[in-house]
């Protein structure tokens, strides 16, 4: 009998592992789940500089676990920090699925741009009450889908980060600081799975235009959802993985 694969699961900006607890219970008894603190976030100190030490450091995770089978999820910031390590260490991976996450923005302009406006989030974090800080984040209209009781659960999770990490993280993973791998798609080396939410227009087509880049690259639409899937609904995100693999 072939036993299941490895499966890593990475969170997104202001999360920590506890994120995926809801998609584990879903799967099966058999399948071994590690989800893990990324630098700055839930038990992990923020021990990086630069996109590339986050980078580093979800290799060196993955490496430890002594596996060639393991499936790599990655949301949002972490789907983008999954991508880049799949491309970096393709090795140690047998498959990518991305959530509502971007290969990183095409133009110099436009990652300058980020840049920037990622500067005056971080500064946000490190002079404005968090509280209020979660509040402001979680009005953006890519979180509109979510419920009140959904976001106030979301909130009192992230309540658990220590800011000024989070500012730290922020100004070293800015979309604006990754370099854009849109050009590099079709030369990855793992089939990629690409999930995004119904109500998410953005990532909608970022997901379709992902889609036509490789010939072993499959995309799903979440039904009802917005930006976080995974959240939102659980028994389906979980359902997708366990078609996958």
């Amino acid at each position: 009998m072939t036993r299941p694969p490895a499966v890593v699961f990475l969170h997104g900006f202001l999360g920590s592992s506890d994120d995926w607890r809801d998609t584990i219970a879903h799967l099966s008894d058999g399948c071994c789940c590690i989800a893990i603190d990324l630098p700055g976030h839930g038990r992990t100190p923020c021990n990086l500089d630069t996109f590339d030490d986050a980078c580093e450091h979800i290799i060196k995770t993955v490496a430890s676990l002594n596996r060639t089978d393991v499936v790599l999820v990655g949301y949002s910031m972490g789907g983008r920090l999954a991508l880049n390590s799949v491309f970096r260490s393709p090795q140690s991976f047998r498959m990518l699925v991305l959530e509502s996450a971007s290969p990183g923005l095409p133009s110099i302009e436009e990652r300058e741009a980020r840049r920037h406006h990622d500067e005056r989030i971080a500064h946000e974090l490190e002079t404005r009450p968090f509280d209020e800080f979660l509040d402001n984040w979680y009005s953006q209209p890519v979180f509109a889908s979510l419920t009140p009781k959904q976001r106030q659960h979301m909130k009192s999770r992230r309540l658990q980060n220590d800011p000024m990490a989070l500012a730290r993280v922020l100004r070293a993973c800015s979309v604006g600081r990754q370099p854009s791998l849109w050009d590099r798609l079709p030369e990855l080396a793992v089939p990629m799975r690409v999930v995004a939410g119904e109500k998410d227009n953005k990532y909608v087509d970022i997901a379709g235009q992902i889609g036509t880049t490789g010939s072993d690259v499959q995309v799903a639409i979440s039904p009802g959802c917005g930006h976080n899937t995974h959240f939102e609904s659980a028994e389906y995100f979980a359902r997708l993985l366990t078609d996958w693999m």
